[in-house]
């Protein structure tokens, strides 16, 4: 039903329920939104409007339509299919074009910015190649001047010359030279290091199986072999191929005291090793050139992003048997803080015989992560791996050290000394214990080794060879603070039931460091074993008064007090204690009451 508004005189649909219900009621209209009453008698019925009256046919009838040919029946089926009739006039037949032409820009635009960014990453490709050209050249004026002042010093006939004003000139100047060209040499890495590289670098790539990564790899992993100088064999071990013309990684200790070095690769060629690239005896890496090109390599990846528990891959050549694979997972990441200049070493469960050392370990997604070392004969599942970032920065150099340079393993004492320091952080004590041996030997007054040693000794419960080493490390003198040494000692007398003994020695140690908790806790105990009971009281309430909060030195008091029979001052120990530590006070408590 239709009603009128009597103020705006709009109609409004209403249906017949609705109008039964309000009729005769006030109602809001919802256009002016004023009342309006619904009259019952006039409901404002609108009839419904007469049908508009049709011309008459005109004497000429309209034209038929012409019939349609298949080729507009297709295009018109393409045009609904499309979206859009291409005969229809108006915006929305230019949308299509406009949407083509759009697209057109953008992909003009976009070859645009590339064809610009590759103009402009080699405009800088060529200036960092133009400004390690006047490093390295400059490097070599330097080194010229270097090798001229040396000569000026070093010739006696110019030496008598000059006086010793003018001496002390030139070895001042040849300071300074040496000194810039040392920061001109880094920055020359540095350089290298940002340049086009030669080697397939890291990015994110898939998970790969062992398969895969023996597959893509092995013919990159090579045999290296050593003779000495009569011809026999003196080592095998393994490496890897970093540089398509024949950069290729290794361990140190595989090549140590070899006069010729032979590297075999997978199809049974032999290389012409010609030299060195770099030399890092500490981390037990070597870089050699051999001649070759076209070389297949392997991807370098990051060693820093490594994580506890990943999976690893070995590809080695274990007890003469070329170029097997081994798998594992990363169990630790030692690190060291004073020793070694803060190196850190990678310890994996893969196996790693000496067969292996040298050889690559890969991630999972098939990156080198680092170098597999095996290092004591004998010391089965202790494997490490060197991080492939010490060798990383090096690969690209261009130096060949002769072979006659190589420094020998066998004689340096820092090697045998890392290898020591983590097999003891590995757990491998006695293994540790033959390293420092041997570093010792090589160099008898190696403090920190005889330091270490004895540490390692404390593990094994060896207490005379712990007394031994410390005492060694006191003869030596190495300038240090002394007193923990002293406890220590102590501390191996006390083991050894030589209590008089570690007295003299904890004693030593609070003359040398007066407020040194431990020395004085430690004598405690020996003057209690002693039933000394007195000293073993002044030396708990040193500690006490030190270190207020230590539970034990509080527990160790009340137990005294319970042997002497003075039940209030146990108590009150207790009391002190029950703050700090229930458990141990309520152990505390079940002595006291054994008191009658």
């Amino acid at each position: 039903m239709l009603i009128k508004c009597r103020e705006c005189r709009k109609e409004i649909k209403v249906p017949d329920e609705w109008y039964n219900k309000y009729q005769g009621k006030m109602a809001r209209c919802p256009y002016c939104k004023d009342k309006t009453l619904v009259s019952a008698s006039e409901p404002g019925i609108i009839p419904k409007p007469e049908p508009e009256p049709q011309p008459e046919p005109t004497s000429n009838p309209a034209p038929k339509p012409k019939p349609i040919s298949r080729l507009s029946k297709l295009r018109q089926m393409k045009s609904k299919r499309l979206g859009y009739s291409p005969s229809a006039k108006g915006t929305d037949s230019k949308k299509p074009r406009l949407l083509i032409m759009a697209g057109g820009l953008i992909m003009i635009l976009v070859v645009a910015i590339s064809i610009f960014m590759l103009i402009g990453r080699g405009d800088d490709e060529n200036k960092k190649k133009e400004e390690l050209n006047n490093l390295k050249n400059q490097n070599q004026k330097l080194i010229a001047k270097i090798n001229e002042l040396k000569h000026k010093v070093s010739s006696n006939t110019t030496g008598q010359e000059l006086s010793n004003n003018s001496q002390d000139g030139l070895l001042d100047k040849l300071k300074t030279l040496e000194e810039e060209k040392e920061i001109i040499e880094q920055r020359i890495e540095e350089a290298e290091e940002h340049s086009e590289p030669q080697i397939r670098t890291d990015s994110i790539g898939r998970f790969v199986s062992a398969e895969t990564i023996y597959e893509e790899n092995n013919k990159a992993t090579v045999v290296i072999i050593t003779n000495d100088k009569n011809g026999q064999l003196l080592a095998q071990g393994s490496g890897f191929i970093v540089r398509s013309d024949g950069a290729i990684v290794t361990n140190l200790h595989v090549i140590s005291d070899a006069t010729s070095i032979k590297i075999k690769t997978h199809t049974g060629k032999y290389l012409e090793v010609i030299g060195i690239l770099y030399v890092d005896s500490s981390n037990d890496v070597v870089i050699l050139k051999a001649k070759g090109e076209n070389l297949p390599v392997v991807t370098i990846g990051n060693s820093e992003q490594i994580k506890i528990g990943e999976k690893v891959y070995v590809i080695g050549s274990p007890m003469g048997l070329e170029n097997t694979i081994s798998e594992g997972i990363v169990g630790g990441i030692r690190k060291t803080s004073k020793i070694s200049n803060k190196r850190k070493v990678i310890q994996i469960s893969a196996p790693v015989s000496h067969g292996s050392s040298g050889g690559p370990v890969f991630n999972a997604r098939g990156k080198v992560i680092g170098i597999a070392t095996s290092m004591l004969k004998g010391a089965q599942n202790i494997n490490f791996a060197m991080p492939v970032n010490v060798v990383k920065r090096k690969i690209n150099k261009k130096e060949i050290i002769v072979l006659e340079k190589v420094p020998t393993m066998a004689c340096n004492p820092d090697y045998w000394f890392w290898i020591g320091y983590h097999l003891y952080k590995a757990g491998k004590y006695k293994e540790a214990i033959v390293a420092y041996r041997r570093a010792i030997q090589i160099k008898p007054n190696y403090a920190e080794a005889y330091l270490t040693m004895g540490v390692t000794y404390e593990k094994l419960g060896r207490w005379e060879e712990v007394i031994d080493s410390y005492k060694k490390v006191i003869d030596l003198n190495p300038g240090w603070d002394l007193s923990v040494i002293y406890t220590d000692i102590g501390a191996a007398y006390g083991n050894l039931r030589n209590n008089r003994e570690a007295i003299q020695w904890f004693k030593k140690a609070i003359e040398i460091k007066p407020d040194y908790a431990d020395a004085h806790f430690n004598l405690g105990e020996s003057y209690g074993r002693l039933d000394n009971y007195k000293k073993a009281i002044e030396s708990f309430k040193k500690v006490i008064e030190l270190k207020p909060k230590d539970v034990e030195a509080h527990a160790k008091l009340g137990i005294i007090y319970v042997l002497i029979n003075e039940k209030d001052k146990a108590l009150s120990e207790y009391r002190i204690i029950k703050k700090l530590d229930r458990r141990v006070a309520d152990k505390l408590l079940t002595i006291i009451k054994q008191l009658k």
